[in-house]
């Protein structure tokens, strides 16, 4: 009698007495301060751009947070400010893109992610990531003509060096894929870079309205990018008659 009431306190004992569980969290924290990522433009949305980890110490050993119930989120400011191009899913930490990413529109982007144990009630811990937006060479030279018409008059036997027109180009691209070389398709005048970015055009020889009375130019302009992009657009250069002919009797 007294054997078993001995073995019945013992497992009571036992069902009493609760170890300390290894998959308690002490402290909170992920694995870098900082992340840092760098990703070309225009890519597919919900592509993974990084993944984030974070970690916990119970004591003296510090574990995995795999086997616990982590969720990552943007802080709330970042989801004001972000939450609309950006994401992070929430059991495994990686970072993925709403819409696609244009370097033209922003280039650099700085979120906070927050990682929390769910339904432990304890406080999120917070880590940076920096997200740099690679351009790609997706855009072509714009050419626009600075005057009030989209045609171009000078007087006829007009001197070589003779101011024909003003072009302004652009392209959106940065570095090397936005700087640009313009050429022209017509030996009769020149183009010379005034400007970065800043052409005139010429007269590169004496024009005689009998002759030709309209000249037409080509202008094509090309970036430095790789696979290069190229615009062209077409000036007509009107000849204006001189009284430069007596009359024959």
């Amino acid at each position: 009698m007294h054997i078993f009431m001995s073995l019945t306190l013992l497992a009571a004992l036992n069902l009493i007495f609760i170890r300390p569980s290894s998959g308690m969290c002490d402290t909170l924290s992920f694995t870098q301060p900082t992340y840092a990522v760098s990703v070309l433009e225009e890519g597919e949305v919900g592509s993974c751009l990084l993944e984030v980890s974070a970690t916990c110490s119970t004591g003296s050993d510090e574990q995995s947070l795999e086997d616990l119930p982590i969720e990552y989120s943007l802080a709330p400011m970042t989801e004001e400010l972000h939450g609309n191009t950006f994401m992070f899913e929430t059991s495994t930490g990686i970072l993925r893109n709403r819409r696609p990413l244009d370097h033209e529109v922003a280039s650099y982007y700085e979120l906070i992610v927050r990682a929390a144990i769910s339904g432990a009630g304890s406080s999120a811990v917070e880590a940076v990531v920096q997200v740099t937006v690679l351009d790609i060479n997706d855009n072509a030279p714009v050419i626009l003509r600075l005057g009030l018409s989209d045609v171009a008059e000078i007087p006829e036997l007009s001197p070589i060096d003779t101011f024909v027109a003003h072009l302004v180009v652009t392209d959106a691209d940065s570095r090397l894929n936005g700087a640009v070389s313009c050429t022209i398709d017509n030996d009769k005048f020149s183009m010379q870079e005034v400007y970065p970015g800043e052409f005139n055009i010429a007269t590169a020889q004496v024009l005689d309205y009998e002759e030709q009375a309209v000249a037409h130019i080509t202008v094509t302009c090309t970036d430095h990018g790789d696979p290069a992009r190229s615009s062209s657009t077409s000036l007509p250069v009107h000849i204006l008659d001189m009284n430069d002919h007596a009359p024959h009797i």
